[in-house]
């Protein structure tokens, strides 16, 4: 059953995907929304505390000659791997339940995080996601280590479960929404597809942590949750002197 319910679902995701793609547009440069005044829109106090704009417009290479750049792969490849290790480790457990309600919540806190990052700021929401990443591969390797225990056991990895799928895929776009604020908003598609490239790392730490689940599921966790601590520790320092005589130093609002 399983061959054909994967097959089934890459035929529809194959079908979504292709509908979607016929039908995007992309906005034309520089497009402003006609309802939005520009002048109370730059200067809403407000949404500088949450939101701050980048003190200029970055290239490429401007972005790569400083060091938020790599700090913020940095911070993809840590909870990338993470990410998908959970779904392995949780997958290895035979609660298909609790797999799914991982996956759903791991797509759903991406919206929530958005929205929540608007409200309170980057800094909070993110290292809020970082430590409930964390708080998850702890209570997931309790659960993994006392798998005979099956009602306390059970209990925990659902309750792992909940809390690495809220972790799991919120930073994603929360990441996505720092490379446009610090490095402005005019090269931020490709400034992230160079971040977002750290995934394929992501995805061979996650292959060794998950060689390492087979003997040793416990340990694998706990090196998981630190991974995903790490991240919150992973504020990038002043650009390098050389590139800040010519371009303003670049710091990380976290």
């Amino acid at each position: 059953m399983t061959g054909p319910a994967f097959l089934i679902m890459a035929a529809v995701a194959t079908a979504v995907l292709a509908t979607a793609a016929r039908h995007l547009r992309l906005s034309p440069a520089l497009w402003w929304p006609l309802d939005v005044d520009p002048r109370s829109h730059a200067l809403d106090a407000s949404r500088l505390r949450t939101a701050p704009e980048a003190v200029k417009q970055f290239g490429i290479a401007q972005a790569l000659r400083t060091r938020t750049l790599p700090a913020l792969a940095l911070m993809l490849v840590c909870a990338g791997a993470v990410s998908v290790l959970d779904v392995i480790v949780v997958a290895g457990t035979g609660a298909w339940g609790a797999v799914a309600l991982l996956v759903a919540l791991n797509g759903a806190g991406r919206s929530v995080a958005m929205r929540a990052s608007e409200l309170h700021g980057r800094r909070r929401v993110l290292a809020a996601v970082f430590g409930a990443l964390a708080l998850g591969q702890v209570l997931l390797a309790v659960a993994v280590q006392n798998a005979h225990e099956r009602p306390g056991g059970t209990l925990l990895l659902w309750l792992g479960a909940v809390a690495a799928g809220l972790g799991g895929g919120a930073f994603y776009p929360l990441l996505a929404s720092l490379v446009r604020e610090l490095f402005g908003a005019e090269r931020a598609t490709e400034i992230h597809a160079v971040v977002y490239s750290a995934k394929a790392v992501a995805g061979a730490v996650a292959a060794g942590l998950a060689f390492v689940a087979l003997s040793a599921p416990g340990a694998a966790l706990l090196a998981a949750a630190a991974l995903a601590a790490l991240p919150a520790l992973a504020t990038p320092p002043p650009a390098h002197p050389r590139a800040a005589r010519h371009h303003p130093p670049v710091t990380v609002p976290l």
